[in-house]
């Protein structure tokens, strides 16, 4: 039986509808990721933005039959992806992968038509200027997130993908020439949804995946997390002897972890110092006489007691009494054997001019931030006092809700 009128009517508008989105959006990502020069565009307005069109004959003619195509499937709603891929002209790895998944709406659930005419009992169709907003909120999308990648260093290409549904699963378009996927390693890639945008028909949703190059901060911190793997058992090992020999507390010309370091706050200029420190590990014994306890028996016990708060609040003290001109900011784990953990501790001069004209860090020299690792003010500090943000602090501590339980408040009129 064919479709009803009406709904051809919005079918089609529906395809011309997106359609347009992939071009301008094509456009769009050719010129800001510089595979394309501005003199192959010309700017025009469109959805209240100034968009960009092909000067270029041949980048034009590429995608005008392309999405003519598009158009057609998007009519026969067999389309699944439209994926634009950005590769590089020399070494032919694919840089990023632009993906479009297109989606047929589902009817509304009940009654498709009616029993006096084949028009269907559907929702009234989808006002222009709200699909607008949307495909114009998916456009600034594309900028803003082209805006925050780096730049494409290398001569590059494009190719556009296109996807059918045959049988459930996603092959490439019958008449096509036959191209590879340009799949990109997830383990290595980088993938930012952006906005959905829908016609009373379709609805489209842009997908980047990017080739992320690791810099040598990233490596380290890889590595950093297979503390089991060869290398880094045997650099802890190595290290943990060297510690033993230095004093409990002494000064590190560098940050042992640099990428740890930084991200807790170090920068390597002047007014920052870190401090290496070993506390001994496991549980305190009750520091009582000859292992007697005076007093009550839910009181006697003498070993096996837990301290409250962990070995990297104690670290972080144990160096603020060494260096009482300093403040603490931060501390992170290094390493560890079977009497002590290691640790070291960023501290900051808030004398130093450096750190006083800075506005990022110069909160730090106000009176309040004194001895603040002692009045759990730093993040472990925090941590161990059950405070945060976010579903899982949003109880008062134990010992508080207790004492209110179980406190008979008697109030007298004065």
């Amino acid at each position: 039986m064919p479709p009803p009128s009406q709904h051809v009517i919005a079918l089609r508008a529906s395809a011309t509808a997106i359609a347009d989105y992939l071009r301008y959006a094509i456009y769009s990502i050719l010129f800001l990721r510089g595979v394309y020069a501005i003199e192959d565009f010309m700017v025009v307005n469109k959805f209240d933005l100034e968009l960009l069109i092909a000067t270029n004959e041949e980048l034009e003619t590429y995608v005008s039959s392309v999405l003519s195509q598009v158009e057609q499937w998007l009519m026969s709603q067999s389309i699944n992806q439209v994926v634009l891929v950005i590769v590089s002209k020399e070494t032919k790895q694919t840089l990023e992968r632009w993906v479009f998944d297109v989606k047929a709406l589902e009817p509304p659930p009940g009654k498709l038509f009616s029993s006096e005419s084949l028009e269907p009992l559907s929702a009234p169709p989808k006002p222009d200027n709200e699909v607008h907003e949307e495909v114009r909120s998916m456009l600034a999308g594309i900028r803003g997130t082209i805006s925050m990648l780096s730049d494409i260093q290398e001569p590059a290409l494009c190719n556009i993908l296109a996807y059918i549904k045959d049988d459930g699963q996603d092959i490439v378009a019958d008449g096509w020439e036959d191209a590879p996927t340009h799949a990109i390693d997830m383990d290595t890639a980088t993938e930012v949804k952006l906005k959905k945008a829908a016609t009373s028909v379709h609805q489209i949703q842009a997908t980047v995946v990017l080739q992320v190059k690791m810099g040598a901060y990233k490596y380290m911190q890889e590595l950093n997390r297979k503390k089991q793997s060869d290398v880094y058992r045997f650099l802890l090992r190595i290290r943990c002897w060297e510690y033993r020999q230095l004093n409990v507390i002494h000064r590190a010309h560098r940050p042992s972890r640099p990428d740890k370091a930084r991200r807790l706050g170090f920068k390597s200029k002047q007014g920052y110092v870190i401090y290496r420190v070993r506390v001994r590990r496991g549980g305190r014994k009750r520091p009582v006489h000859k292992g007697i306890v005076y007093g009550k028996p839910t009181h006697q016990g003498v070993t096996k007691l837990k301290y409250k708060r962990s070995l990297k609040t104690t670290a972080e003290e144990r160096v603020g009494r060494r260096c009482g001109n300093l403040r603490v900011l931060n501390s992170y784990w290094i390493n560890e054997d079977q009497i002590y953990k290691y640790y070291e501790v960023i501290l900051i001069d808030p004398s130093h001019k450096t750190i006083r004209r800075d506005p990022r860090i110069n909160w730090i020299c106000a009176p309040v931030h004194k001895r603040r690792e002692a009045r759990a003010l730093t993040s472990i500090g925090k941590k161990n006092r059950g405070i945060g943000k976010g579903h899982r602090y949003r109880r008062s501590p134990r010992k508080a809700t207790w004492k209110r339980h179980n406190t008979l408040s008697l109030k007298r009129y004065r």
